[in-house]
């Protein structure tokens, strides 16, 4: 092979190099910023022309600020917050009434379950005789001009300060207060409208008999309970009064010693109700009306249970959708980080292949230039040789010598032939020898 040949041969192999190098490189940078994927991009171009521009125009204005049009933030968890299977407590409800034998004309129940905000009406809407039961929005009333800084604990109405009537009307039903208390608020249709605004019922729904008499609803009453429950710093002694009211009665005669009760009850003339907070792990907010109901106190005690009991099995429930959840987010992360380290441990192999492929190439690329610059001998001439000065001296001197030694060979041989042929001359001079040696 010609050396023209061979030097072409080199930089053909170290551009080969050179390019899987590159390549290697430009593979990895593409594995680490993915480009968009294909069908993501197919799917944008083939909507129809202006249909995405024109959704995007009613969420922004021409300032680029958001418009009214703007979505609504995302619900909250759906699963999370709908644990309670109505169907299911209706049958239980149903199987308890059953049992007992109780007209469920004549039983009202109302319930939340607190974790939720969730509620279950059973024949709630029927307004019958409150009894007590009224004292409770009335002392909210109250308690709420002293949040409000209307008044102050210490305040006397009717010469008795609002303390004492708290605890009078709410802890020992005290109907003598009570009814001098709905004096503070009259008239009384306006004592009757905040006690419906205190329930979040509105004026249009209420009966018309509501307004002259002392009815209510299990609905009504539970809408109480949970303005009580949601804003409890606005109805400051109300709850701490509850909580000492019938101890060993009503919901406290089956909860006590187990959970902690604030309750407040009403009865007469056949009518027995009770409302209350049920401190379970997740409280519950219970009303229960009866009128002419058989162990009517019984039957509220044991509702108070079986609806605690139900509680406790949404307690359940959501407790394994977030174990469930937390398992899962827990595999997700396992998962993720698994993935991670691959993605790690699959770029690193990249990169110290393509390190290696570099100085690999960057070695034969030394290589071929060094070759490029190194005078390779020509396959058809005699490689010169480069003769330093003071071998070029002593060179000469030597032909010198040669020279001389050839021509005092030459007078030798010239001298021999001579005398081989001319003898006389030889003879000659050997008699003129033997002369001079007689003389």
């Amino acid at each position: 092979m010609s050396f023209t040949k061979r030097i072409a041969a080199l930089l053909l192999a170290s551009w080969i190099l050179s390019f899987s190098a590159s390549a290697l490189a430009a593979d990895s940078e593409t594995a680490e910023t993915p480009p968009p994927a294909a069908e993501f991009m197919e799917a944008e171009e083939a909507l129809p022309a202006g249909e995405g521009a024109e959704e995007t125009d009613l969420l922004l204005d021409e300032e680029g600020e958001e418009s009214e049009d703007a979505p609504a933030e995302p619900e909250e968890d759906d699963e999370l917050n709908h644990l309670l299977d109505l169907q299911e407590l209706d049958g239980l409800v149903s199987q308890f009434i059953h049992e007992r034998g109780i007209n469920e004309n004549n039983l009202e129940i109302a319930f939340c379950y607190t974790g939720t905000g969730e509620t279950y009406f059973r024949n709630a809407d029927k307004y019958i005789i409150g009894a007590s039961l009224y004292k409770l929005s009335l002392n909210m009333g109250l308690a709420r001009k002293v949040a409000a800084g209307e008044l102050q604990q210490s305040d006397s109405i009717y010469g008795m300060d609002i303390s004492y009537i708290e605890r009078r009307s709410l802890v020992y039903s005290d109907n003598a207060v009570s009814e001098a208390l709905i004096g503070y608020f009259a008239p009384f249709r306006d004592y009757r409208l905040m006690q419906a605004e205190i329930a979040g019922i509105p004026e249009e729904e209420l009966p018309e008999e509501y307004f002259s008499s002392n009815t209510f609803s299990a609905r009504f009453m539970l809408g109480v309970l949970q303005e009580l429950w949601s804003n409890t710093d606005n109805y400051p002694n109300v709850v701490e009064c509850m909580l000492e009211a019938n101890p060993g009665e009503y919901f406290r005669r089956s909860m006590d010693g187990k959970y902690t009760v604030a309750q407040k009850y009403g009865g007469g003339d056949g009518y027995l109700h009770t409302a209350g907070i049920i401190y379970t792990p997740t409280p519950i907010l219970l009303v229960v009306m009866s009128y002419r109901v058989t162990k009517a106190e019984t039957v509220i005690a044991d509702l108070a249970k079986l609806m605690t009991d139900y509680s406790l099995t949404l307690d359940q429930r959501r407790d394994t959708i977030l174990e469930e959840r937390a398992e899962a987010e827990r595999l997700a992360r396992e998962e993720a980080a698994r993935l991670k380290a691959e993605e790690e441990a699959r770029i690193a192999a990249e990169e110290e292949a393509k390190r290696l492929a570099e100085e690999k190439a960057e070695a034969e690329r030394l290589a071929a230039l060094e070759a490029q610059q190194t005078p390779q001998p020509s396959p058809t001439a005699e490689p010169e040789k480069t003769v330093r000065p003071e071998e070029g001296t002593e060179g000469t001197a030597r032909i010198g010598v040669l020279i001389v030694l050839a021509v005092l060979l030459a007078v030798l041989i010239g001298f021999y032939v001579f005398q081989k042929t001319h003898p006389s001359a030889s003879g000659h001079k050997t008699a003129r020898r033997e002369y001079a040696a007689r003389r």
